[in-house]
């Protein structure tokens, strides 16, 4: 069972929960793209107003901002990513609080197979793309493509194969699937798949990225790694710009082939894999992962611990019903305190609870001059 501390949302709550990270992460997008077309506006207008205002080409400034935007692609991608990542950090640490941490027993071994995986996917997926020459039927992709390989490989690597999957992962797989754990696995799975799918703003990337979305959201549920599936977002950027920029087609078979081969192994190794294990079953139901600790009904949270019916608080120990309290020991109907022994039926007040030498309170109880208490319990 898959355990997260209970948010009482409403349905309507939760769905705007889902909602809205995607939304946020468009809107940055846009809001840095149009300030970047501002930018270029204003440098073109001021070169083209050289020879007086009467003698712009307004035509020929708008020539140049989509010249400016373009030729500095890259950069504001990485102005984006950088925004976006400050923004969900703190809300995927949010979510991360929630839900219950897990420990995978081989992650570099996994992490590995899942690099494999998704470079393999995406060099038979390119290969696939241009036997069918299925990109003709949608030209706004070409635009895309433009984009991606007017700049600096360096660019290019840090914008798209590394910073963008750090972000898109926090968002995707961290804060939906993170938030979506009163759903069922496959449904959420899916949703997150659909979302990431609608964020890219392309159809035919959109496609693809639906079913690397997918992929990405069942190895997030069985080894529940963000850091997994981040290097796994990694690797499928970064074969696309490594593939256009340093392989040559004498060799392009030979990627093929090893695809061909290395995809189907990885998937079977990944699927033979054992799932991601909660701490609560490594540890004996109070352990840690880091800074994190278990807190909600047998659920972790990193600040307080374990809280609630049967849990663990680690500045006052066990509390409520059948808990422990370091300080004043059980409270509650039957508990034990260390220092004066049970409390009877009436719960333990260190201040005006049972008292040693004037007797018991409440129905039952025991005294050190008195002896036995109604029920003889013993302190």
């Amino acid at each position: 069972m898959d355990y997260y501390l209970a948010d009482n949302y409403s349905t309507g709550r939760r769905i705007w929960r889902i909602i809205y990270p995607p939304l946020l992460f468009i809107a940055i997008s846009f809001f840095v793209s149009i300030v970047a077309v501002i930018v270029a506006f204003v440098f073109a207008s001021i070169e083209g107003a050289a020879g007086g205002f009467e003698s712009i080409d307004w035509y020929s400034i708008t020539e140049d901002v989509l010249r400016i935007v373009g030729e500095n692609a890259m950069q504001i991608q990485i102005i984006t990513n950088l925004i976006g990542l400050a923004v969900f950090y703190p809300m995927w640490r949010s979510t991360r609080k929630r839900n219950e941490p897990y420990k995978n027993r081989s992650a570099a071994g996994i992490g590995l197979l899942v690099i494999g995986m998704f470079a393999a996917f995406n060099i038979i997926q390119i290969v696939i793309f241009t036997i069918t020459d299925v990109i003709q039927y949608f030209p706004s992709y070409d635009d895309v493509v433009d984009l991606l390989v007017t700049d600096s490989i360096a660019l290019q690597i840090a914008a798209v194969g590394i910073i963008a999957p750090i972000v898109e992962e926090l968002v995707f797989r961290g804060i939906l699937l993170g938030r979506m754990r009163w759903l069922p696995a496959w449904a959420a799975v899916l949703i997150q798949g659909a979302l990431f799918g609608v964020v890219h703003l392309n159809l035919f990337q959109g496609m693809y990225a639906f079913i690397a979305g997918i992929l990405l959201g069942l190895i997030y549920v069985k080894f529940r790694s963000i850091t997994i599936v981040t290097v796994g977002h990694m690797a499928y950027n970064l074969t696309s710009i490594l593939l256009a920029e340093a392989v040559g087609e004498e060799v392009a078979g030979t990627i093929l082939v090893l695809s061909a081969v290395v995809f189907p192994v990885c998937v079977v190794l990944l699927i033979k894999s054992r799932k991601a294990i909660p701490m609560r079953e490594v540890s004996g139901g109070r352990g840690e992962f880091g800074e994190v600790r278990w807190n909600g009904d047998n659920r972790w949270n990193e600040e307080s611990g374990w809280s609630g019916e049967n849990r663990w608080n680690e500045e006052s120990g066990w509390s409520g019903d059948s808990r422990w309290n370091e300080e004043s020991g059980w409270s509650g109907e039957n508990r034990w305190n260390e220092e004066r022994g049970w409390s009877g039926n009436n719960r333990w007040n260190e201040e005006s609870g049972w008292n040693e030498e004037s007797g018991k309170q409440g129905d039952r109880g025991f005294t050190s001059e008195h002896g036995d208490s109604e029920d003889s319990q013993f302190m």
